[in-house]
């Protein structure tokens, strides 16, 4: 991470009233001596290199959480109903973030707006969380038991699928009847591209090999003379 962007995130984090337990996969020490100034991390920040998500997750103290956007986290995180701030880097995480956006219980930003300035300051959206807190966890929390209750209407769900294809197994094997399409697809696909070529190759002949064919020959004021 650039230095400058670092010096954001401690910046912002430091004006928070809360505790921030933040967790690396760079080495701390590193983080502290070549990035931060006179080493004086904020006293409010705390930076690990591994935390036990779920068990901060279900802390009761735990407002919110600062995420990427990846499934398993964001799985864990609604089922304990916490508000999410959300700022994605890649792949799905930007679509998972803005449905949780839109349930109301998350805000997203993005890293070039982090740049920008819009996750601190008075209108940053880690103030809007914090100052808005209830509404976010009061959405946080209705739909963590809306996911919930629906595990329970569908607990036995995954005992009927495999004692399903217990029983009728053999209705998942491939039978191999015939060929099937996408191979007979793709040798057409083949065939066409060998075509292709072959039409290249008898055009490049034509234009380039001719003379190797018919003799040596040079070019003269763009007429071609044979030597003999």
């Amino acid at each position: 991470m650039p230095k400058i962007l670092l010096n954001i995130f401690l910046n912002t984090f430091s004006t928070s009233s809360h505790l921030i337990i933040w967790q690396t996969n760079s080495p701390i020490k590193e983080i502290i001596n070549e990035n931060i100034t006179n080493n004086n991390l904020p006293l409010n920040i705390q930076i690990v290199k591994w935390a036990p998500i779920k068990l901060l997750l279900a802390h009761p103290n735990l407002k919110y959480s600062i995420l990427h956007g990846g499934v398993n986290t964001l799985n864990e995180a609604l089922m304990f109903g916490k508000p999410i701030l959300g700022i994605p880097l890649q792949g799905d995480q930007p679509s998972n973030l803005r449905r949780l956006v839109d349930l109301g219980m998350a805000e997203l930003v993005t890293i070039r707006n982090v740049w920008g300035g819009q996750l601190n300051g008075g209108f940053g959206l880690l103030s809007k969380l914090e100052s808005e807190y209830p509404k976010y966890l009061k959405r946080a929390i209705k739909v963590s038991e809306m996911i919930k209750d629906y595990r329970k209407a569908h607990s036995d769900q995954q005992n009927f699928w495999l004692k399903w294809a217990l029983r009728k197994g053999d209705m998942l094997r491939d039978k191999k009847l015939g060929e099937k399409y996408f191979n007979f697809n793709r040798q057409n696909n083949y065939i066409s591209i060998l075509n292709w070529e072959f039409i290249i190759f008898t055009l490049f002949t034509y234009d380039n090999g001719l003379p190797l064919l018919c003799g040596p020959m040079t070019r003269d004021h763009g007429q071609v003379t044979e030597l003999r």
